[in-house]
């Protein structure tokens, strides 16, 4: 358990295996498994309730703010989890419309702690001909659910994020979906695969998947 809690679930694992073993899977799999047969106590079970409900709640990012506001007074142990201000440019975002456009993941997290990482990815597309298109209503795509052993709620995270881009990607609108994130670009490319089974999002979940690209 230990170890699996450990696993930070970037897949690179992946791409280093000969025989193209999916370790991915199987960790999920894992979790699942040991957590159903080693209970976990009780301080443990709040703090991974507490991550999965408050990295993914509307009010993280007021949090955050106030946390960045009191940083100095911040315990040492939690003044690196606390980004210091901004710079100027964090919400910088280009204004031109192009004919090119992609897909945007805004995440559930980053938008909070390092506005400037979106901004900055959209003002390099921009400089390069394309429009970057964030769906507001997207929100987490289900990894920090999925990652804590909330399948079910990973999977409704999932659902939603192909809700919020369906419409953009159905008329053709974009070419792309980018990800800024690793661990979030993992967990979309294998939307296919999570929502299988789902007769109503298999085959969106499939193309929203083909569509992912890491920046």
């Amino acid at each position: 358990q230990q170890h699996l809690d450990r696993c930070l679930t970037c897949r690179n694992c992946e791409s280093t295996c000969p025989s193209g073993v999916q370790y991915g899977h199987l960790v999920d799999i894992g979790r699942k498994l040991v957590d159903a047969q080693v209970p976990r106590p009780a301080g443990e079970r709040a703090v991974r309730w507490l991550l999965k409900e408050g990295l993914t709640s509307p009010l993280f990012a007021p949090a955050m703010a106030i946390g960045k506001a009191l940083r100095p007074l911040v315990p040492a142990a939690l003044t690196d989890k606390v980004p210091g201000p901004a710079p100027a440019r964090a919400h910088d975002w280009p204004t031109r419309e192009h004919a090119r456009k992609v897909l945007l993941l805004a995440g559930c997290v980053q938008p909070a702690m390092l506005p400037n990482i979106n901004a900055a990815t959209a003002r390099v597309l921009d400089a390069a001909g394309i429009q970057t298109v964030v769906a507001p209503k997207a929100g987490c795509c289900g990894a920090i659910r999925s990652h804590l052993n909330d399948h079910a709620g990973g999977l409704d995270d999932m659902r939603r994020v192909i809700d919020a881009w369906w419409p953009h990607i159905e008329r053709g609108e974009v070419e792309a979906v980018v990800m800024n994130a690793s661990g979030c670009g993992a967990t979309v490319k294998d939307y296919g695969h999570a929502l299988r089974h789902d007769p109503a999002y298999a085959d969106k979940a499939a193309r929203v998947a083909s569509l992912t690209r890491d920046l």
